[in-house]
This record gives structure tokens, sequence and C-alpha cells, in this order.
């Protein structure tokens, strides 16, 4: 039987979690630089992405902060009204102007990619929301999820998980356990 969109579970955390989970930080972002570099096609945009690599300053830092903050509350949102903020669209559409999008259809499908449209403007913030959104697209927004006991956002465990990892899941019970006992 064929699984629903809704029902597909993505086999590991898109960039989107993992860039909103972590500390940014200068060795976090050249990390982050060399995957994109590595994923993509053209050989202009993998030398674009080298060159801000190695370009990168502490500076830069602080924009990366800010896109972090501004997704985090996106997610908060929607983690807690089950819909999105429309006024994200607006922001976002700033650095995903920075990409160019093609698709191309074949016997699988759609298949999407980008390519960098500015090399002077945030396509990094670009290509996280551009990972955002098709996550949402994809898979839609019932399984992105915020674990109540460190606040850790994540995809991978389900529709119905409440926990990001077993430790918190013990952590939450036991949590859970006092608080009737106390009633």
């Amino acid at each position: 039987m064929k699984k629903k969109a809704s029902e597909l579970v993505p086999k590991e955390d898109p960039l989107f979690i993992t860039f909103v989970n972590t500390e940014i930080n200068k060795e976090y972002l050249e990390v982050i630089l060399q995957k994109i570099e590595t994923l993509f096609n053209d050989a202009d945009d993998k030398k674009i992405a080298l060159e801000r690599r190695e370009a990168l300053k502490d500076h830069n830092i602080e924009g990366f902060k800010l896109v972090q903050t501004k997704l985090r509350d996106h997610l908060d949102y929607i983690t807690d009204k089950g819909k999105f903020d429309k006024s994200f669209g607006g922001w976002a559409n700033f650095y995903l102007s920075s990409l160019k999008e093609y698709k191309t259809e074949n016997s699988k499908g759609v298949e999407r990619f980008v390519k960098i449209g500015d090399p002077n403007g945030d396509w990094i913030g670009g290509i996280i929301l551009y990972n955002f959104s098709l996550f949402c697209k994809y898979y839609g927004i019932e399984i992105l999820k915020k674990c109540p006991v460190d606040g850790v956002f994540f995809t991978t465990k389900g529709k119905y998980s409440k926990y990001c990892s077993d430790k918190c899941k013990k952590v939450g019970k036991t949590e859970n356990d006092a608080a009737r006992d106390a009633s």
C-alpha cells in the first residue's frame, strides 16, 4: 500500500532542522558551506560556495543568527498554532530571491534544483529556507515537532511523537508522573 505524503517521514532531519538546533559559529557555518558546495552540480555555484566559505568572517555570524532566530520563531508558531504565520513568507522571499529554481519532469516525477542567482546575496539563508519550503510541500507541517523537554525541533520520529529522544521521553514521563502525583 502506498503511503500518503502526510504519512511520510524523512530518513534524517532536514538541513533547516539542524540549522535551527545548532549554535551558530564560524566552524558550523564552514561545515554547512562545505556541505552545500558538494550538493551543487554547477561548477560556477561550487566556486561561489567555496569563495563564500573562504571569505567567511566572524561578523557574518550575526546575520546567520538573525535568520536562525526568525526561522525558530516561525517553527514555534507552526508547532503552537498548526499553521503558517502569514508574515513569514514575505521575509523568506527576500532570501529565496537570491536563488533560481529549476524543475524537470521525468519518469520519477518532478525534480527540483537551485542555482545561485545572486552571488552577493544571502543565498545561504535562501538554501536553508528553500529546504524548509520543500519539506513543507512534500511532508507537510504535521510531523514538525518541538520537544517539550529541551526545546529541540525534530521531524524524524513520526506524526505522533512528542519527544526528540529516548532520554527526553524518560525525563518527560518522570515529570508527568511527578505532576500527576502532586495533584
